[in-house]
């Protein structure tokens, strides 16, 4: 039989649908037509198949944040930067659409695959694997943005021929069909585990061996719904742009001071966004800032400190800022954002990695947010389950306390630095710290106290977050009653008796 047979789909009264190669002289009917554009649901596959089988992150793919791609093989860069192209090519309100399906799909693909894996006997030829994509964000539509069968159904399948695949189409249209009639009745979601089959066996067991079942668990219940839009401010905020947030946009004040907008809509579109007053930045992201006990005209050095909001916070107090990161796309945003909230003077931006910049000089304030899996994040970017292993957490961490080792060579006999990342993963917070600890006999942690972080506010609401060794330790799970944060590590080093090793 020729590889490029058709199929023959049949649906049971059970919805799962079978397929059988036939006579491969029987060609298709359906012509397949080069579209000058591709709708949604079309690029929304192309997102999907590039983040699950070329390991693309998805804020590169969408031009978001100065995210950098990751180009594996020959030819790849063109057909990526197509694809960029054709997500900017949509109109907000569909490039909105096209990324919440795929976040959604990520978010919940091991639920997705095991429903399908229920519902198909078959396996996909590669030149088809466009349709398990496009059935996966068909449940996507289903079952968690509760889409009306007649508008998902029939878009989906219409997306078959733009994928090349118009011979899949009664699988498609079946496969779904089936799932709506199936939900009337009763959701199929609502005998599945989602903590089990939507993180990867390595993530999941790593949470339960560092915080116990009962809080991974708890922190997958986070992860796993839509993040809400958090902004930090500067500190003299209008009082009635802060009411109109607060009022007008489903908002709330979190212990931090950070506002929480439930009601997310265009971040252009919030009042003050033309005025040098606030910036998008998770509440967690804002905490290591604070730690540094900031003065006005104080220098601080902030290495991999793109894209830039923890950069705000510091100029917005006042210090005098080298923002130092190797990314020149990254750098670009972070110029950007300074330049909306006008504060490019007291911002020296570098383009230079934390071992290669030598400024001839120490700081007595130094920050270094250091690249890292990121699985603190894996509610806004569920990417990130796709793309890392145990074994790629394990490298980053000897880059880290490179990275690390490095910026304590600019640190002043009296100085403080501040290492975070906004990972979950002991092995690049507290691990690091101890392997540096071990490194350098004169080098010690200065503990972390609820009070530096609640600002003259209710400090019990941080006492969950400071670990028993001093060091900040956000979970998810943590400000629950909130609607739970990003999670993140945090330490502060000294020289001891403030002298250098």
């Amino acid at each position: 039989m020729g590889f490029n047979s058709p199929l023959l789909w049949s649906e049971s009264s059970a919805g799962v649908v079978s397929g059988v190669i036939i006579n491969s002289s029987i060609k298709s009917k359906v012509k397949i037509v080069e579209p000058t554009s591709l709708s949604p649901r079309a690029i929304a596959v192309k997102l999907l198949a590039a983040v699950l089988e070329q390991r693309q992150p998805l804020d590169s793919l969408v031009g978001y944040d100065g995210a950098s791609l990751a180009i594996n093989s020959s030819g790849g860069e063109g057909l990526i930067r197509k694809l960029q192209q054709q997500v900017q090519s949509l109109p907000s309100r569909d490039r909105a659409f096209v990324r919440l399906l795929v976040v959604t799909a990520l978010r919940h693909l091991g639920e997705i695959d095991h429903l399908l894996a229920e519902r198909l006997r078959l396996e996909f030829r590669p030149k088809d694997e466009a349709a398990r994509h496009l059935l996966r964000l068909g449940l996507v539509q289903c079952l968690w943005l509760e889409t009306p069968a007649h508008a998902a159904v029939n878009a989906t399948v219409a997306a078959c021929e733009e994928l090349e695949i118009a011979h899949l189409k009664p699988l498609v249209n079946g496969v779904l069909r089936a799932l709506y009639r199936q939900k009337e009745i009763e959701s199929p979601l609502k005998s599945l585990d989602g903590f089990v089959l939507n993180l990867p066996t390595w993530l999941r067991q790593s949470w339960q061996k560092t915080y116990g079942n009962q809080n991974a668990r708890a922190i997958y219940r986070i992860i796993a719904s839509p993040p809400p839009l958090d902004l930090s401010t500067v500190p003299n905020l209008p009082p009635e742009i802060k009411r109109d947030l607060l009022e007008n946009h489903g908002g709330i004040e979190l212990p931090n001071g950070s506002l929480r907008l439930i009601e997310t809509r265009a971040v252009t579109d919030l009042p003050g966004f033309d005025q040098p007053l606030w910036w998008v930045q998770d509440a967690a992201a804002s905490l290591p800032v604070q730690l540094l006990d900031i003065q006005a005209g104080e220098e601080v050095a902030e290495f991999c400190a793109a894209p830039g909001g923890k950069t705000l916070q510091l100029a917005s107090r006042g210090a005098k800022v080298w923002a130092i990161d190797r990314s020149v796309g990254r750098i670009k945003r972070l110029q950007q954002n300074l330049a909306r909230l006008q504060m490019t003077d007291q911002v020296t931006t570098i383009v230079a990695s934390v071992e290669s910049w030598q400024p001839q000089r120490q700081f007595k304030k130094i920050l270094l947010d250091a690249p890292c899996s990121a699985t603190g994040t894996l509610r806004r970017h569920p990417d990130i389950a796709r793309m890392k292993s145990a074994a790629e957490v394990a490298a980053l961490a000897l880059v880290q306390l490179r990275l690390l080792q490095a910026a304590l060579e600019l640190l002043a006999a009296d100085g403080m630095l501040v290492y975070c990342t906004c990972s979950l993963e002991a092995i690049e917070g507290e691990g690091v710290i101890a392997a540096a600890l071990q490194a350098n006999p004169q080098l010690e942690v200065l503990r972390i106290s609820a009070a530096q972080l609640s600002q003259g506010g209710d400090e019990s609401a941080f006492t969950a977050m400071i670990n028993p060794d001093g060091f900040l330790r956000i979970i998810p799970c943590h400000w629950a009653e909130y609607g739970g944060i990003d999670g993140f590590f945090a330490a502060r080093l000294v020289w001891r008796d403030g002298i250098r090793a």
